[in-house]
């Protein structure tokens, strides 16, 4: 599923059931000018196996690469969310659960606004294995994951590395891994452990931003 452009969204696939993309499948190089420019699930499960890849999609406003706003989306094995890019959650934009799992990767996306990686908003995200969000930029908060009132739990080997948020080094932005807002959750996130060498714009190692408010 590759090179196709939507007025409004999704501009690859709108799914409301079960999408899964198995071995080297990829959606590719879509655009919405609203929100979700590769994959809208807007129910159901949405699961990336094996190489399986959501990569180089834009949008105009959520979601560059996945936009959920209900059911699951899961990764598992190697399968990515590359090089996508949005106003808010270049790589994925959610309200409801995401799984990354085995060595599946969320890296290289942009966000001109927040969360360069992934956006939570009243959702969940679980990162289980080796998998990585890494070299995610924003250029305000979140260059790797900002989670709104969401819940983050870190797990096993999982890790958020190398991302940046402030990218244009305005002073607007903050967590260049990880910016807690709204009475977010995080767990098992380490600063300087498994949340590393991330930035701001200027070079300042800043890795988790905001407090856990976890109930």
């Amino acid at each position: 599923m590759s090179r196709n452009t939507a007025t409004g969204y999704p501009g690859g696939i709108f799914t409301t059931g079960i999408l899964t993309l198995n071995g080297s499948s990829s959606v590719r190089h879509n655009t919405a000018r609203l929100s979700g420019g590769g994959i809208y699930t807007a129910n159901g499960i949405t699961t990336l196996n094996d190489t399986s890849s959501v990569v180089g999609n834009r949008s105009g406003y959520e979601a560059g690469g996945i936009l959920q706003k209900y059911g699951k989306v899961i990764l598992h094995d190697s399968s990515s969310v590359t090089h996508n890019a949005s106003s808010s959650g270049g790589g994925i934009f959610t309200s409801s659960v995401v799984k990354l799992n085995g060595a599946s990767s969320v890296s290289g996306n942009n966000a001109r606004s927040d969360g360069g990686g992934i956006y939570i908003q009243d959702g969940s995200l679980t990162l289980k294995g080796s998998s990585l969000v890494e070299n995610n930029t924003s250029r305000r908060a979140g260059g790797g994951i900002l989670s709104e009132g969401g819940t983050v739990t870190f797990m096993d080997a999982a890790s958020a590395n190398s991302n940046t948020a402030d990218s244009d080094n305005d002073g607007s932005g903050s967590g260049g891994g990880i910016r807690l807002k709204s009475h977010a959750c995080l767990t098992g996130a380490v600063d300087g452990g498994n949340v590393n060498d991330n930035v701001l714009g200027n070079g300042t190692e800043n890795n988790i931003t905001g407090a856990s408010m976890c109930i």
